[in-house]
Order: structure tokens, then sequence, then C-alpha cells
């Protein structure tokens, strides 16, 4: 259920109320004496108000705390009586998926906390309207936005991706271009697996012959290189294997750290828990990074091609990258990585605009 604002008509003892769905308003009213440990069941800003999934009836629990979180001109002292204006029908469970849910599936680089720092913090609008409710329900009906720490507009977040032939940067016959957007994922990860990617998109609107040269992250944006079938796909295979490639990536860091104004990072890459990775002294694999820095602009030109290596490369050094939540950055409407130019040993090369 939506519902667009709460209306305080009087100030009474402490009570609960159920919403009544037929009437949409709050016609019976019920004494709880443990109703302020109910708080963290009503949260809200701007006057919008949800509920539980779980709910059969949902309750709205009316204490002091609870409502002066949703509203600060709430009166002090005990409450009572609202009156709950609703903006159409709570959606149906077959379909509807809670707010916070659908943010991981969406960013999985922002972990379950950073999630809710992001509700919490009034970074997450729906349908336009700020919602600070994690279980919150949105559906496909909805338009679910993060809004940047500066303020500027936020970026509609949609699972249903489809082929943008503005992605397109270049078609050299033997190999084409692309220009991947934060939050695509690159390929199926498994057999089976339906969800929208770039690979998949690509052969059913460019070629069904085409594969990867190489891969970007899911959060990652910016430029990636298919193939046809030919010699340029061993051809490309050498030359990543090489290092003879040149890529430059740019990023946004939350803090400076100890990064100098240029310089170069060695640390090793090992593996971590839960599908993160680590600089590591001993063991590992080789992992280099050249960088240069304009205040919080970082330009980066990866020398090996490891998991998570420009960002756990940065976050070592205390400069972990703006929306990278996974490695210690600050929550952001997208991870601000792009992977901006790319150059092969044959001259051709290619830059895509750095979209924020």
């Amino acid at each position: 259920m939506y519902v667009d604002e709460v209306v305080i008509v009087e100030a009474g003892p402490t009570q609960t109320g159920v919403v009544d769905y037929e009437s949409e308003r709050l016609d019976k009213v019920q004494g709880s004496p443990d109703v302020g440990t109910k708080a963290d069941r009503v949260a809200g800003i701007s006057g919008n108000l949800g509920f539980d999934e779980d709910d059969v009836h949902p309750s709205i629990y009316a204490n002091r705390s609870c409502m002066r979180a949703m509203n600060p001109m709430v009166p002090n002292g005990p409450l009572s009586k609202l009156d709950v204006r609703a903006s159409g029908p709570r959606p149906s469970h077959h379909w509807a998926v809670r707010l916070d849910r659908f943010l991981r599936e969406a960013h999985p680089a922002l972990g379950r906390a950073a999630v809710g720092k992001l509700i919490n913090g009034g970074l997450v609008r729906v349908d336009g309207r700020i919602v600070r409710l994690s279980s919150w329900e949105v559906g496909p009906a909805n338009q679910v936005a993060l809004e940047a720490n500066d303020g500027r507009v936020p970026e509609p977040l949609d699972r249903a991706w489809t082929w943008d032939e503005r992605w397109l940067v270049a078609d050299h016959g033997d190999l084409v271009v692309l220009d991947k957007p934060a939050g695509l994922r690159i390929e199926p990860v498994r057999a089976g697996d339906e969800r929208p990617n770039l690979l998949t998109l690509a052969r059913a609107h460019i070629e069904s012959s085409v594969v990867l040269a190489h891969r970007l992250d899911r959060d990652t944006s910016g430029l990636v290189v298919l193939t046809r079938p030919g010699p340029i796909r061993a051809v490309l295979d050498a030359a990543f294997k090489a290092h003879t490639i040149q890529k430059t990536y740019v990023a946004v860091v939350s803090r400076v750290g100890t990064l100098a104004d240029a310089g170069t990072i060695t640390g090793r890459l090992a593996a971590a828990s839960r599908g993160r990775m680590q600089v590591v002294d001993r063991g590992g694999d080789r992992a280099l990074t050249r960088y240069s820095r304009n205040g919080s602009k970082v330009s980066l030109q990866p020398q090996t091609g490891r998991t998570h290596q420009l960002r756990v490369h940065l976050a070592s050094l205390d400069a972990p990258i703006l929306g990278d939540t996974l490695y210690g950055g600050d929550p952001a409407h997208r991870l601000h990585l792009h992977a901006a130019s790319l150059a092969l040993p044959d001259g051709r090369s290619w830059s895509a605009p750095v979209p924020w």
C-alpha cells in the first residue's frame, strides 16, 4: 500500500491503529501497552509511509518517536487518531519486491548495510518521491532512482534492460566496440541464466557469433570489445595476455587517502571472503596499476587484469571509489568507475565519454 500523507487529527493516549484497505482510512483504534517497541515498523519522509510486506493487515504504530522520524512538525506527547490518505492499491506479492532487495539486486557492489544507509539517508526515490522504508514494495510500474550526495538528478534503476543503439561505438567488421552502461551484466553467469546481459543483447542485435574479448564488472561502465570469428580473436587474446593493449579508466574517489599526484600501485591480490579481493604481502597474483590524480578524479592504467584490481588497489591507499561500498567507498547512485579509452597494438583506438 502506498500512503501519500499522514495527518495528525488529535493527540491522546498512545495507541495502535489498523488500516482498513477497503476505506483506506484509519477506522479502528486499539490501545497497545508495548507500542514503543514497534517503532522500527514505521519510517518515512515527506509524508511517505509503508508497511512490512509480510503484514496481512498493516498497522501504524503511533508513538511520538516514530512519528517525529517521519515529520519533524509532529508535536511532543503521544499521538492517537491518524488520517491516512492512500494512493493506489497494495502491490501484489506475485511481482512486488522490497525496496532494499531491489537495490541490492540492481547494484551488487552495495552491501546490505550500504543499502540501508542510502534508504535512511533519503537518497532513494520511488516515482520521484523520497522513501525511507526498506520494506517499501516496488514493482514493474515503479521507477526507482538513487540520488547522488551532491544533489544531482537521480538516475533510474531499470532491471528490464533492452538494446540501445547508442551503446555501439564502432563496428570494424572483425570486431565491435560497445559502451556498456553501469549496472548491466557483461554475460550470463551460468547456463540457463536469462537475466539481461551485454553479450546476449549484442548477439541478438549485432551478430550471434560475437564473443567477448575481455570483461568489465557489472557496475563498471565503458568500453568493451567483442570479436567476430576470425584471426582477430587469437590476436587480441595474445595482446591481452601480453598486456600490450592500453586501457585507461576514470574514477572518482570518496577521499584522497595516501594517493600521490601520480604513482604506481603494486599490491598483490588474493581472494577474500564474500566475493571480495584483498591486497596481500605474500602469495596472490601480481597486479600493477599506474595512476595520476587531479583532486578526487583519478586516471588509471591497469597493467594487469585482476578481478577488482582498480577498486582494491585504490582502497588499499585509503582512496576507495565513490559508490564502491564493498571496499569502503561512500554510497552513491552508481560505482564511479568508467573504462574511458582503449587502444590496440595495431593502432586502432576508441574512447567513451565519462557518464557523470
